[in-house]
């Protein structure tokens, strides 16, 4: 098994052949290739099975049908590999998976909660194992447009993109794809795609 992603690579590394910052360039091709390290410092030892979520809005035992019919979407869209009857590596984390719903969308959508498990003296989460100094995500505020348009002045033009899926495009490195499971109907699944 190898990293995937629906993004053209090659069309991609065409179409970036110009830039100037070529150590980023490759970076990003050969991650796309290949996949990508998330920032995880130490492996764990131990498996370890979290239960699915019950503290979301929308828990998985409210709505099984849903959870199943977003299980099956990830599936046919190759995000995730599987369905498995035992697990594939002999030391492997499974996550709780939950669903959460969009605040105006309502749009339902599946979660895997890597801060599980919760305050546990013998187990780490998958997200503790990262590093937040060299791994750390923000996104951009309304603030951070305004200060760009200051800058470029009245007659700036702006644009919004939206990327839908965009870390599900994003390929985790197959070492890592013990750390990036989940059970459903006592099946198992493994994230190959943040």
């Amino acid at each position: 098994m190898h990293a995937t992603t629906p993004i053209n690579v090659d069309k991609l590394a065409w179409e970036l052949q110009r830039h100037p910052d070529r150590y980023f360039v490759n970076s990003l091709i050969n991650g796309l290739r290949k996949g990508f390290f998330t920032g995880v410092s130490s492996l764990p030892e131990k498996v370890l099975e979290c239960k699915n979520l019950l503290l979301f809005s929308l828990s998985t035992t409210k709505c099984p049908d849903d959870v199943s019919g977003l299980v099956k979407s990830e599936l046919d869209n190759n995000f995730v590999i599987g369905p498995f009857t035992k697990a594939l590596f002999d030391i492997y984390r499974v996550s709780p998976v939950g669903i959460v719903e969009g605040k105006y969308s309502k749009k339902k959508r599946l979660i895997l909660d890597l801060s599980s498990p919760h305050n546990s003296d013998e187990h780490s989460s998958v997200n503790d194992l990262i590093n937040k100094e060299d791994f750390s995500l923000s996104y951009i505020k309304i603030d951070d447009a305004i200060k760009i348009i200051k800058e470029y002045g009245f007659a700036s033009r702006c644009c919004k993109l939206d990327v839908s899926n965009a870390f599900k495009l994003i390929p985790i490195h197959p070492s890592l794809w013990h750390l990036y499971g989940f059970k459903w109907e006592k099946i198992c699944i493994t994230f190959t795609l943040d």
